[in-house]
């Protein structure tokens, strides 16, 4: 029985994924970042490999910032924050439609997100 092998993303991928990132995103990512995920996502290879590349790219970025902010202000205040407000819970929607490439639940999502902060906000 032989083995089934996935080949290893080029370089010239690895190159126009990060300016791709830079461009839309504003930060360059590692090789090793690149060559990460696309091993996590060998099992899902199809005719948009690439552009889930950039958006797990992506969304790592971001979740390393809500990593900074929670270790700022403490993992316990972060948790009930997040567990008591709408806000969060349409972001971890918005969070999961990106990922899967739907941008207008997204764009949606990231919408109501706003509208429900100003009105916890405002009340």
């Amino acid at each position: 029985m032989s083995e089934t092998r996935i080949s290893q993303i080029s370089d010239e991928t690895k190159d126009r994924i990060k300016n791709i990132v830079k461009y839309h995103y504003g930060f360059i990512p590692k090789d090793s970042d690149i060559e990460w995920i696309d091993k996590m996502l060998a099992n899902n290879y199809g005719s948009l490999h690439e552009q889930q590349i950039i958006r797990e790219l992506a969304a790592k970025n971001i979740s390393n910032g809500l990593l900074k902010h929670r270790d700022g202000i403490g993992s316990e205040q972060f948790e009930r924050i997040e567990s008591e407000r709408d806000i969060f819970r349409y972001l971890r929607f918005a969070s999961m439609c990106f990922r899967a490439g739907i941008p207008a639940g997204t764009i949606g999502l990231c919408r109501t997100a706003i509208e429900s902060g100003l009105r916890e906000r405002l009340a």
